[in-house]
Parts: C-alpha cells; structure tokens; sequence
C-alpha cells in the first residue's frame, strides 16, 4: 500500500494521470482496487495481466472495469532485449555474428497463450522487440484472430523496434496497435 501511494505521488508530480501497468499479478490488482474503495487511488490504471498466471484465470472468467481500474488484458513476452542482444533476429546481430538472440518461449506455446487470451475476449499485449521476435508475434495474433474472430481485438506489439519491412502491411490487417514507447 505505501509503495502505491508514494508512486501515486510521484506521478501527480510528474503530471501523470493515468498509468499502463504491464505485468499486474492477482494481489496487485486487489491492491488497486481496494484503494479505489477506499477513495485513495488518485489516477487511472489499465492493469495488464501478468502471462499465462492466476490474474489471467480470473480475467478469463469475469474482466473488471471501475471508474478508475481497467484489467481486461494481458502482457506477454516473445523476445528479449537489443542493448543485451536478447532481441530475436531474423540475421545475426551486426555486432556479434552468429548471434541472433532468443525467443523466449517457442513459437507453438507463445500461439497457445494468443489463442487462450482471446478465446478469453482479452485484448493481448506481447513484448516484442526484434524482426523474428515481432514475426512470430504477428503470426500468433493471425492464429488466434481465426479460431477467435468475434475478439473484439485492438492487440498490441509492446516495443515493436525492429520490425521488417513486408510485416508492416500484416500490422494493418491485424489493425494491431504498435506501442512503440518512446519515454
């Protein structure tokens, strides 16, 4: 509780009213929801689940949406990140040859977790950060959205760095959102 409120005001400092949180567990989001009711929650909260977790098997059964608390999503993760060279992709790093890092799961169960969510009605944001890392993301979101059309989609790539060039066009047909993050 202490450490909300204190980041609550530190982001009324900074102006910031409202935050994405990328990774809420089950006890996080009763924690925001019982500031809420208690009327100490000073700025909105998009609360993304944290992976394939217990916050997850709550939000596949019921989404929670207050006046200040949105949890109807979750967060997962393809790729690492570049300054590591945990990024994946599709050619070797031109620093490190040999070296074009890692998926952090394989393809197969990252689709899983796609299909799972949307079979949920969530909206599905996976962390992306490399060209191989963004296409197998954009190849998970096109097999989910066949066995799920009726989800009601707007699914993110969070990052989206590095993406080739012949997969911007399959961005656009998933009308998928690249949160690109640039602060």
């Amino acid at each position: 509780r202490r450490a909300l409120m204190l980041a609550m005001a530190a982001l009324a400092a900074a102006g910031i009213t409202g935050v994405h949180d990328a990774g809420t567990s089950q006890q996080d989001l009763e924690r925001f929801l019982a500031a809420e009711n208690a009327d100490e929650l000073t700025l909105r909260i998009y609360a993304m689940a944290d992976g394939d977790l217990e916050l997850l098997q709550s939000l596949c059964q019921d989404t929670v949406h207050t006046d200040r608390v949105s949890a109807r999503s979750v967060k997962l993760y393809a790729d690492g990140a570049l300054g590591s060279r945990g990024a994946a992709l599709i050619a070797d790093y031109s620093d490190d040859p040999g070296n074009r890092g890692l998926l952090l799961q394989p393809k197969a169960r990252l689709t899983e977790q796609v299909t799972r969510a949307m079979g949920c009605g969530l909206q599905v944001n996976t962390h992306a950060i490399g060209d191989l890392g963004n296409r197998v993301v954009l190849d998970a979101y096109e097999s989910g959205s066949i066995e799920h059309p009726a989800n009601p989609g707007r699914h993110r790539i969070e990052l989206a760095h590095v993406i080739s060039p012949r997969d911007f066009p399959r961005c656009a047909e998933l009308s998928l959102i690249a949160s690109v993050q640039p602060t």
